[in-house]
């Protein structure tokens, strides 16, 4: 703990004497060193000798400042602050003339009224503020509490949003994937056998994030049929997330799987780890 350099006997090079032997002048952190010959800490020694009695007290509301605030905030709290600084006509002023002056500006108003005063925002606090009791817990977030994408807006517009919400990301995916895919596991090496045999030379492995398409990178493409590949195992695709195996629950995967590469322009198709479903032909 270092000791406040600018009250008691510390001369203005900021050494000082030990108050108990009197021996010195030593700089602040000598001092504090040479205190352990005493048995005294540095906060104790700086209580005893040079403490003011309005010190670790909140400036606002005079309660005591927590032990590790002392000397470094001079406040109990961040409300305690503002209240304190709100008070001060200077501090008043220098905020309210900061504001008065970035208002001035045609492209910081035009950033600020550019969404605010949109339709799209209009409806979205008609919405938000139509709550009976809480204005914001609206009738809408009533009726949608609990609910998943798909259940709110439908599979393909649920779809649609979540790769929406992702489509920034694609150097961030690629990143990713090629630290922790950056080969083939033995599943897709199997697909990759089966490909080859089947297509030889058409498709190439991209599952370590070399190709991104909207925020999903496929296991196998290939652009001169412009068609993709997935391979789905089933314990990421479905024990994972605790999905009954059944043809309804592959094909709503699919289908959400699907759509960022459609929206791209390529085909999907899948090869499951079980092999029960080939959509290859």
């Amino acid at each position: 703990m270092f000791i406040k350099e600018s009250v008691g006997s510390i001369n203005n090079s900021g050494f000082a004497n030990c108050c108990f032997c009197n021996k010195g002048p030593f700089s602040m952190r000598s001092l504090r060193n040479h205190l352990r010959v005493h048995s005294v800490v540095a906060y104790d020694y700086y209580n005893k000798f040079y403490k003011k009695d309005s010190e670790g007290l909140c400036l606002n509301c005079s309660k005591e400042v927590k032990r590790g605030l002392i000397w470094c905030a001079e406040f109990c709290s961040h409300k305690c602050a503002n209240s304190y600084h709100g008070k001060q006509p200077e501090f008043r002023k220098s905020v309210s003339d900061g504001v008065i002056k970035k208002w001035t500006t045609v492209e910081y108003r035009e950033k600020v009224l550019k969404y605010s005063t949109s339709e799209e925002k209009k409806q979205y606090l008609s919405k938000k503020f139509k709550g009976r009791k809480n204005k914001w817990f609206s009738e809408m977030n009533k009726r949608n509490a609990g609910k998943t994408y798909e259940q709110i807006y439908g599979k393909e517009k649920a779809a649609e949003i979540r790769t929406k919400k992702h489509s920034n990301m694609d150097s961030t995916v690629s990143k990713i994937l090629s630290k922790v895919c950056q080969r083939p596991n033995n599943f897709e090496r199997k697909c990759g056998v089966y490909l080859e045999q089947n297509f030889p030379g058409k498709f190439v492995y991209c599952g370590n994030g070399s190709i991104v398409i909207n925020g999903k990178s496929p296991d196998y493409i290939s652009n001169e049929l412009k068609t993709v590949v997935l391979c789905n195992g089933l314990y990421w695709h479905l024990k994972r997330a605790n999905l009954s195996d059944t043809s309804e629950i592959r094909k709503s995967i699919e289908l959400v799987e699907s759509f960022p590469f459609n929206k791209g322009g390529y085909a999907v198709r899948f090869i499951w780890e079980d092999f029960d479903i080939f959509k290859l032909s």
